[in-house]
């Protein structure tokens, strides 16, 4: 799943049926498993791509109720925020994920 993900965003593969593809098998594995943070992780990857930015941020929020002490989380919710025209939002939560792992 999170293959196709990146894929798309590395643009290795610019086939619009990737993202469709990452989307689907996102989207199959929350219903399998909702308490999976990484999966919602991956779909606050794809919802912008889409231009669904509120959809991005509601799956990062999820990933953040989940994961709360996850530094990825955090730092994909400012990456979220800031695609959003939201970067003041977002530069504190980079400040956490720093703290929470500094590499």
């Amino acid at each position: 799943m999170k293959t196709a993900v990146r894929e798309w965003t590395n643009q290795w593969s610019p086939d619009p049926r990737n993202l469709e593809q990452a989307f689907t098998l996102e989207q199959k594995a929350i219903s399998l498993d909702d308490s999976l943070p990484s999966a919602h992780l991956a779909l606050g990857w794809i919802y912008p791509w889409r231009q669904q930015h509120d959809q991005a941020v509601t799956e990062r929020e999820r990933v953040l109720t989940l994961a709360p002490n996850w530094a990825e989380g955090y730092a994909g919710m400012a990456m979220t925020l800031s695609l959003s025209g939201r970067s003041e939002e977002a530069v504190g939560l980079v400040e956490k994920a720093m703290r929470l792992n500094p590499r």
